[in-house]
């Protein structure tokens, strides 16, 4: 993802039981665990596919 943003976002739109993959992290952000606590009920994902250029490399 070339921005930045803040996934905390995103994971308060996620409805009760909602699950949400992160597939790109963005360079700066606030994600506190604690403000994960107060969004029980939802399932975060995450994946380290790397950045613009190792998905070049794989492409090519």
């Amino acid at each position: 993802i070339p921005a930045n943003y803040e996934p905390i976002q995103y994971v308060a739109m996620l409805k009760m039981g909602g699950e949400m993959a992160i597939v790109g992290l963005p360079d700066k952000s606030t994600l506190n665990i604690a403000n994960m606590a107060f969004l029980s009920q939802r399932k975060v994902y995450g994946s380290l596919i790397g950045g613009i250029k190792e998905t070049q490399e794989m492409l090519d």
